[in-house]
C-alpha cells in the first residue's frame, strides 16, 4: 500500500492518527476519539486530534504506540486542513467530527513504516525505529 495514493475515485482521503502508546490507542477503541489541546510547536494552543495523510511516528511515543488509518470525505477533511509540509498535510479535526468514522486499519509502528514505499523491508523499519 502506498500512503501517497491519499485520496480515491469516492471522494475519500487516507489518514493516519498515531497514539502515544498502546494504552491510548485501546482507550480510542473503546471509547473513541478524545480531544487534546496542546500548543503544538507553536505559542498558541490548538484542540483536536491530529491526523496526517502519511504515517509517520512522532516524538515522545512508546514502542507500542499504534497508528490508525481512516478514510474521510475530503470535503469534511479540508475544513481543517492545517499546513501543508513538505511531503505530506496534516490536519486538526474535532473529536466529534471524527467519531463518525470508523477506523479501517491499526498498525504497529514498524508496520506504519513499511507503509511509506522508501521503507523497503521490515528489518529496515525496525532499525529506522531503532528496535
Amino acid at each position: 500500500m502506498n500512503s501517497e495514493s491519499c485520496s480515491n475515485s469516492f471522494g475519500l482521503v487516507r489518514v493516519f492518527h498515531t497514539t502515544t502508546n498502546a494504552a491510548e490507542a485501546s482507550s480510542i477503541k473503546e471509547h473513541g476519539f478524545r480531544d487534546t489541546t496542546k500548543a503544538y510547536l507553536t505559542d498558541k494552543e490548538w484542540t483536536g486530534v491530529w491526523l496526517s495523510d502519511h504515517p509517520w511516528a512522532k516524538d515522545e511515543v512508546e514502542r507500542d504506540a499504534r497508528v490508525f488509518e481512516l478514510d474521510l470525505p475530503e470535503d469534511e477533511l479540508l475544513k481543517y486542513a492545517g499546513d501543508n509540509r513538505d511531503s505530506w498535510r496534516e490536519f486538526l479535526v474535532p473529536a466529534s467530527v471524527l467519531n463518525r468514522y470508523e477506523i479501517v486499519a491499526d498498525y504497529s509502528l514498524t508496520e506504519s513504516l513499511l507503509l511509506d514505499e522508501e521503507v523497503p523491508d521490515e528489518d529496515a523499519a525496525d532499525d529506522a525505529l531503532g528496535v
